[in-house]
């Protein structure tokens, strides 16, 4: 089943996650495509700072798709304080 997408609004991309973007040329994407493709290929320092601007949207992230990456999940929730 396909998952819907919660958080269309366009925000800019920053310089160092465009090329996760390759879609969206024009600097702008929409929220849920940008956390999702920095949660799927992107370092660990930039998992950080994506989620330092967006803490409330990438927990939400995290619990809608099943796919994202155990540790991803594991920093996501350490930073937002609910770590097992």
């Amino acid at each position: 089943m396909r998952t819907l997408i919660g958080f269309k609004n366009n925000v800019p991309v920053p310089e160092d996650l465009q090329k996760f973007l390759w879609d969206h040329p024009e600097g702008l994407a929409p929220l849920e495509k940008l956390l999702l493709r920095t949660f799927q290929y992107g370092s660990y320092e930039q998992l950080k700072k994506i989620y330092s601007q967006y803490p409330e949207q990438s927990v939400g992230i995290i619990t809608r798709y099943s796919d994202i990456k155990r540790g991803v999940k594991y920093w996501i929730k350490e930073w937002h304080g609910e770590a097992d």
